[in-house]
């Protein structure tokens, strides 16, 4: 569906096993590290 929508992915995984058959997990920007933490969002995005 990203992929479909050109979103980006916000996860804790970097997908390394799916790189193969999904290789714009490797591009800069499209997998943004984030999740919950003490009960608030937290995302590392990267820098414009």
């Amino acid at each position: 569906m990203a992929r479909d929508m050109g979103a980006i992915v916000v996860t804790d995984d970097r997908y390394r096993d799916w790189a193969d058959d999904f290789p714009e997990v490797r591009r800069k920007g499209h997998l943004v590290r984030g999740g919950y933490r003490d009960g608030k969002l937290w995302l590392n995005l990267p820098e414009a």
